[in-house]
Formats: C-alpha cells, sequence, structure tokens
C-alpha cells in the first residue's frame, strides 16, 4: 500500500512535518487574504469535505499524539484529492507551493484508519518518503519507473481503444516485440496525475517502410487538453532523436489539423496493417546557427515589465522583464521578442548581451535572452524562467 499527503512547506507547530493542504488553506482564510466570494466557496468546500471524509477523532483533542494524516492510494483516497481542485487553486492563486509526499510502507505508528486515510505518531526518521512538487510538470520515462503498476492503472484511465492495447503491450511484455527493441513509453506527470502519454518507437503500424523513428499512441486526458500539453513529450522526443543523430520523426494518424500544431507538416498517405489510409506526418530534426546573434550587445524597449499581466491571457504574470530589439525584425514581422534577465525589478529600458537563443519549434518566433549584468545564465536557469509563456511552445535552447 502507498501512503500519500498533500502539504506546502511550512512545519506545521503541533506535529513539525509539513503543513497539510486543507490546513495550509484554512490559515488564508483565518488571515482574511481570500476574497468574498473565495470565502464562500471555502466554507462550501469545507462542509463538503467534512460531510464524507472522516475527521479522526483526536482532533477534537488537540491532537495531543502530534499525528499526521496520510490518504490513502486507494480509489477513495485518490478520489478526495481529485476533488481538492479550489484547495490547490487557492494555493496556485496566493503563491503557495504544494508538494506530495508519497511512502510505500507505514510512515510512523498508526494510530486511526478508515477507508480514505490513516493517522500517524511518532514518524519514522528512515522512512522511505519521496517528495515531489506540484503544478510543475514532468516528463518520466515508464521502463525507468519502480511504480509501474501504478503508471498502468492510470494510462487504463484513458477510453481510448488505442490506449487499451498499448497497456496489453506493456502487460504481456509485447511492447518491445511489437514496437521495437530501443522503444520506450513517455509519461507527462502533474504529481500523481498523468497528463499525457506517447511512445518513441523504431516501428508504427504502417507495414513495409523504412521511416523511422515514429511518435505513436499520443494521447492527452480530457481535463487537461487546450494547453498543447502533448508538446512537452514531442519536444522531449526530438531531443533525444536529435542527440540520437535522427533526420525526422514520423507520426501516423487519421486527424487532420492537429500535428500541424506541433510543428509537423503532411507527407503522405500510406496503408496501415488493416488496410486503412494512415496519414503521414514528419517533423524534421534541425539545427540552427544564431553565431551571428549570440554575444552581440543589443537595446530595446521593456513593453511587458516583471509583474505585469498579459494582455490577452490575465492569468499569465510576467516574473520576468520581456520586450524587444529596435529596428531588428523577428519572423512574425514584429520587432524581435526578448526575454531580460539580471534584474528583479520592473523596467522599461534595457541594454545588454545575448546569451542564448529560444528557437520555438511550432512557431515563426526565435526569443532572444539577453542579460543585463553580463551573467551567463545556466540553461536551466533560463528555462525555468521562461516556461511560464515557453510551456505552451516546442523549442529549444540554443547557446
Amino acid at each position: 500500500m502507498t501512503y500519500f499527503r498533500i502539504h506546502t512547506a511550512d512545519i506545521a507547530y503541533i506535529t513539525q512535518q509539513p503543513r497539510g493542504l486543507f490546513t495550509a488553506i484554512g490559515k488564508l482564510v483565518d488571515a482574511k487574504m481570500l476574497t468574498e466570494e473565495e470565502t464562500a466557496e471555502y466554507w462550501k468546500n469545507r462542509e463538503y469535505f467534512e460531510k464524507i471524509l472522516p475527521v479522526p477523532p483526536f482532533y477534537e483533542q488537540g491532537n495531543p499524539d502530534h499525528a499526521t494524516t496520510w490518504f490513502k492510494d486507494t480509489p477513495q483516497g485518490k478520489d478526495i484529492y481529485r476533488q481538492m481542485t479550489f484547495y490547490r487553486a487557492m494555493a496556485k492563486k496566493y503563491g503557495l507551493k504544494l508538494y506530495m509526499s508519497k511512502c510505500q510502507e507505514l510512515p510512523g505508528q498508526v494510530i486511526y484508519e478508515d477507508d480514505f486515510q490513516i493517522a500517524v505518531k511518532n514518524q519514522k526518521a528512515d522512512a522511505p518518503i519521496t517528495v515531489s512538487e506540484l503544478g510543475k510538470v514532468e516528463i518520466k520515462e515508464f521502463s525507468q519507473e519502480e511504480d509501474k503498476e501504478y503508471w498502468l492503472s492510470k494510462i487504463k484511465e484513458s477510453d481510448w481503444r488505442a490506449a487499451k492495447f498499448l497497456v496489453k503491450l506493456l502487460e504481456t511484455g509485447d511492447f518491445y516485440k511489437h514496437c521495437g527493441k530501443s522503444s520506450k513509453v513517455f509519461l507527462l506527470v502533474d504529481g500523481p496525475d498523468l497528463v499525457s502519454f506517447c511512445t518513441y518507437a523504431e516501428k508504427d503500424e504502417i507495414p513495409d517502410t523504412e521511416l523511422t523513428p515514429w511518435i505513436g499512441f499520443v494521447y492527452t486526458f480530457p481535463q487537461f487538453r487546450g494547453k498543447r500539453r502533448i508538446g512537452k513529450l514531442i519536444e522531449h522526443i526530438y531531443r533525444l532523436a536529435k542527440s540520437e543523430g535522427k533526420k525526422a520523426l514520423y507520426i501516423s494518424t487519421d486527424q487532420q489539423g492537429l500535428y500541424e500544431n506541433f510543428g509537423c507538416t503532411f507527407k503522405e498517405i500510406l496503408k496501415d496493417g488493416n488496410g486503412e489510409d494512415c496519414l503521414i506526418y514528419t517533423l524534421p530534426i534541425e539545427g540552427k546557427d544564431y553565431s551571428a546573434v549570440i554575444g552581440t550587445i543589443v537595446k530595446g524597449k521593456i513593453d511587458r515589465p516583471l509583474g505585469t499581466r498579459h494582455p490577452r491571457h490575465p492569468e499569465m504574470v510576467y516574473p520576468i522583464n520581456y520586450g524587444y530589439v529596435s529596428d531588428v525584425f523577428a519572423g512574425d514581422g514584429a520587432e524581435q521578442d526578448v526575454y531580460v534577465f539580471g534584474t528583479d525589478k520592473p523596467i522599461y529600458e534595457y541594454e545588454g548581451k545575448v546569451i542564448a537563443v529560444y528557437h520555438r519549434l511550432n512557431d515563426c518566433e526565435d526569443k532572444w535572452i539577453v542579460s543585463l549584468d553580463g551573467k551567463n545564465y545556466s540553461d536551466q536557469e533560463i528555462l525555468e524562467k521562461i516556461s511560464f509563456q515557453e510551456q505552451y511552445f516546442m523549442g529549444e535552447l540554443y547557446r
């Protein structure tokens, strides 16, 4: 049995463990940080959860054993997590980073248990607890995961017929026979949630073809659609294929107008193993040369200073100054866009050195990375800072 907690980084006074999500949002309410509408929604949610989720009796006594509660990784426990959307939304809005702690054994001495949860005291110092940040999607390779059964169960939640076939291949051990010995299954996950999945395979459903490698079994769960999440997996596979010296990637589909959004172009129509027509798309793997740009000194205006909101997507707040290079025009016909590093204050003009270029694979724009202070920021620093916007595009960083 696996047990999990959703919590912040703050340490609770009574338990001396990370503060749970319910309590963390309750403290925001106590501090009157929520709007009237949000506060009303909080009490509505709290009343609902107090009806369906048993409250351990020791809380009425002030929690004398300093116990912490852990959800069970059961249908009941996972359903509670899925219903905590309001609490997660409030945490995101008010800047609370959330984490999931998971433990595949009892993390301490159990003093309470019901169908949803356990409560433990004297948490073991050597308990095998893993912690991951929520709201931060990451890519996993299925074959490298310890908890394969869990991720198989998440793939099974798809109502797509091809996903059922993929599960069968994985469960029977026929995946490599069907797709090729070097093939992989990639998962895009957000904590315990499976967002998207696809394969990177030597073979696809098209027989007697020399085309390879293929991106297949491409699926995004309905609740995560609309933000081009699968693009992050395609981007990851693109980089992997490029490192392996591949010249192109291929996708077979019956859908028109979808893969163009991910930088692909239609190639031809081929027959699958059942004699049905398949549309074949290709994604060329290219190398760019920005040596004429990187290292140059540029200057211009900041039209979206740090802390401002995107004009068309007000939920997007700029954590970095974003502007353009004066009198230099990009592929979209507008002045060249820049992300400006080197200050934590909003600015309105800049002059600095181009230290990198972020090339979008599925757009006509490049984004120049400019340093004001001369620091050569790392790839990780750059990608993390610009991900607020670039997460919706596919791209690669050139240095």
